[in-house]
């Protein structure tokens, strides 16, 4: 008996960690580069605003990050 309420609450926490971990990291990371945008744009809504030099720069803060199609069908 204590086996089982031992490893049940290890496997329902990794669950639910599992679960909710990519939903917390979405919105963590999609904090981050809206952050980044804003100061690039120097705080203000002006979207054609930017600090960049060059296109390159300019696209790799205002683009989404690469995806990595593979991972999806192992």
């Amino acid at each position: 008996m204590s086996w089982y309420t031992m490893t049940g609450n290890v496997i329902m926490h990794a669950t639910i960690f599992g679960a909710f971990m990519p939903i917390i990291m979405f919105i963590v990371m999609g904090s981050i580069r809206a952050i980044k945008r804003l100061l690039d744009r120097s705080y203000t809504n002006d979207i054609y605003k930017t600090k960049a030099k060059t296109i390159l720069s300019y696209i790799k803060k205002h683009s989404g990050p690469v995806f990595q199609i593979q991972n999806q069908y192992c």
